[in-house]
């Protein structure tokens, strides 16, 4: 790692991170030197996002497709009734960049394919997925393998939730335990909550 040296401000906003021994100031200088991806704005990638920009993360990439609804407002964070129309991503980074103006926020408004997966990582060190349907979840889940990428999964629906991250090389890979699944027979959270 570079010289990486954090302003004034940014120790006046770390401080009680500062002062923890697992981070300091090393461990301060890696988030913001760190690049993260989160594919998703829904229940799951508003709060990741919200917490890494709080936390001083140097730069957040945020992909999704879809626009802000109503139905959004309680339980997707970053999103209030202004935002409803807007697309997520664009809404997302608004309210990101009010909150911490030194970490960059990459918004890119598009579906993930295998056409674009690869240039929607290869700059990161770690992928978050916040998605909503498996078919999406292999695609990145397959380039993260191809592209030694660790990947961080998480799903919830109704009450339930899970997280696993996916180390290649080192973990099992979401399609290792989570093969063959079509989404047409998984619950849904429009239908279940």
């Amino acid at each position: 790692m570079g010289e990486i040296l954090l302003t004034e401000d940014e120790i006046d906003r770390y401080a009680r991170q500062l002062v923890l021994r697992d981070i300091g100031l090393r461990g301060q200088e890696r988030l913001k030197s760190s690049r993260v991806a989160i594919l998703g704005m829904g229940g799951l990638g508003t709060p990741a996002a919200l917490l890494l920009t709080r936390m001083g993360i140097g730069f957040i990439r945020i992909v999704d497709r879809d626009i802000v609804s109503g139905t959004d407002l309680h339980r997707q964070v970053l999103f209030n009734l202004d935002d409803v129309g807007l697309p997520k991503v664009e809404a997302a980074k608004t309210s990101l960049n009010k909150m911490n103006p030194d970490v960059e926020i990459d918004a890119i408004a598009t579906p993930i394919l295998n056409e674009n997966i690869d240039k929607l990582i290869e700059d990161v060190d770690l992928i978050i997925d916040g998605l909503d349907n498996i078919r999406t979840r292999y695609i990145i889940n397959r380039a993260a393998l191809r592209m030694g990428k660790p990947y961080i999964f998480s799903a919830a629906v109704e009450m339930f939730g899970i997280v696993s991250t996916i180390i290649p090389g080192e973990t099992p890979c979401l399609e290792c335990f989570y093969s063959g699944l079509q989404d047409e027979f998984l619950p849904r959270c429009a239908v279940v909550g």
